[in-house]
């Protein structure tokens, strides 16, 4: 199906509904599945094509805020791996397995590791995921490595324009209580140190230089992860469409980048 009929607004404002046994039910019908949740199935334009990407996604809950992310960020020209931790329960695992199995892009590593935050063991599935994403796919240029409970700032034309700038540091945005560049109220709560956004935090997350945020709880707090889908889906539309043209202007004129040059 061409990329004109895939962008469309995706209704998210409901609350999240999508159980464990929902997914492995609906992905048993992968055509269905796919249309349903409303995948971009087609690149949209000849500079997405030629920039493929490949991802890894770090998960221990929450099937539908994963998918959710998954479909926000898919392209059928990149790759991705998912991990889910060693802790989580099966279900889940099966549930992942059971999306990726719809789409020859997407897999889920066999080998699940008990990942405790502050460890080595954080490293561990990112470095299983590039070896297996390496052998599997060779021509992706950059590799971008997420969690579940992340989200895109930038829809993927935007993205693949600033990757091209070789840019500095900036890949996701975080609110940290002690950081030195702490410098932003958090409108949602603080959880071990870090900003869970709250809807008062859109017009901030809104018009961020960085290409993704971190973090979002969609069971917890549903409406601003479904704003973000919306925003980031109507910018994709209206790149498209050509109603809308990225300015890549603040990231060219960059010390770093015009030094590089």
């Amino acid at each position: 199906m061409s990329g004109a009929n895939r962008v469309r607004k995706i209704v998210t404002q409901d609350l999240p509904s999508w159980t464990i046994y929902k997914y492995k039910e609906k992905t048993r019908n992968c055509s269905s599945f796919i249309d349903e949740r409303g995948y971009i199935t087609h690149h949209l334009t000849t500079e997405e094509q030629q920039f493929p990407i490949a991802f890894s996604i770090l998960m221990y809950k929450n099937v539908e805020q994963v998918e959710r992310l998954l479909r926000a960020i898919y392209r059928p020209q990149n790759i991705y791996c998912i991990h889910v931790d060693s802790k989580t329960n099966i279900e889940i695992y099966k549930a992942l397995s059971g999306i990726s199995n719809c789409f020859e892009n997407v897999f889920v590593l066999r080998k699940r590791v008990n990942v405790i935050w502050g460890k080595m063991s954080v490293l561990t599935p990112e470095l299983l995921c590039m070896e297996e994403l390496w052998k599997r796919h060779k021509t992706w240029k950059y590799f971008i490595n997420l969690t579940g409970q992340e989200f895109p700032l930038k829809s993927y034309p935007e993205t693949t324009a600033i990757s091209n700038t070789k840019k500095p540091y900036l890949a996701r945005f975080k609110n940290r209580l002690h950081s030195r560049m702490h410098r932003w109220p958090c409108h949602g709560k603080w959880v071990r140190g870090m900003c869970i956004f709250n809807f008062k935090d859109l017009h901030t997350l809104s018009t961020r230089k960085e290409l993704f945020a971190n973090k979002f709880h969609l069971y917890d707090n549903p409406l601003p992860y479904a704003c973000m889908e919306e925003l980031i889906f109507n910018r994709t539309r209206d790149e498209f469409q050509g109603t809308r043209k990225f300015d890549a202007s603040w990231y060219s004129n960059l010390g770093f980048v015009k030094r590089h040059v």
